[in-house]
């Protein structure tokens, strides 16, 4: 998921790369 999709969150996103989700 990237940033601004339905789901996305800051959380999800562990290396701040704005895609979530990225092991």
């Amino acid at each position: 998921m990237r940033k601004g999709e339905p789901g996305y969150s800051s959380k999800l996103d562990r290396d701040g790369d704005g895609i979530s989700c990225d092991q």
